[in-house]
């Protein structure tokens, strides 16, 4: 089971597609977790795969409020795209390769506006 998080951070966020963030949710410590959204998007997207026994997923899944302000640091991480990268193409096991985060295909439901 997956939720889907939506974050309208105070400060636009920059970032590589491939990188993460981390996340804190009530007084949990942080969790990483990587950014589902294309890097030019003012809302960042998070999906949050419930684990078992896992704190910071069932607090999502339970507690999380909208409009709930959580913690955010980041981005971090260096295994992201490179704008001069040439070699192969990766693929997510959904849509097959693709070189950037640009090719998404149907979204769904898109975020509300706050």
């Amino acid at each position: 089971d997956i939720r889907r998080i939506y974050v309208w951070p105070e400060r636009p966020l920059q970032f590589a597609a491939g990188q993460y963030a981390r996340l804190g949710f009530g007084t949990l410590p942080f969790r990483s977790y990587s950014m589902a959204n294309r890097p030019d998007e003012e809302v960042l997207e998070f999906h949050i795969r419930l684990v078992p026994n896992g704190v910071a997923s069932r607090y999502v899944a339970d507690h999380l409020k909208p409009g709930e302000r959580i913690r955010l640091e980041g981005p971090a991480g260096s295994a992201h795209l490179r704008p001069d990268h040439d070699g192969p193409a990766g693929g997510d096991g959904d849509r097959g390769p693709r070189r950037d985060r640009g090719d998404r295909g149907d979204r769904g439901g898109r975020p509300p506006r706050r």
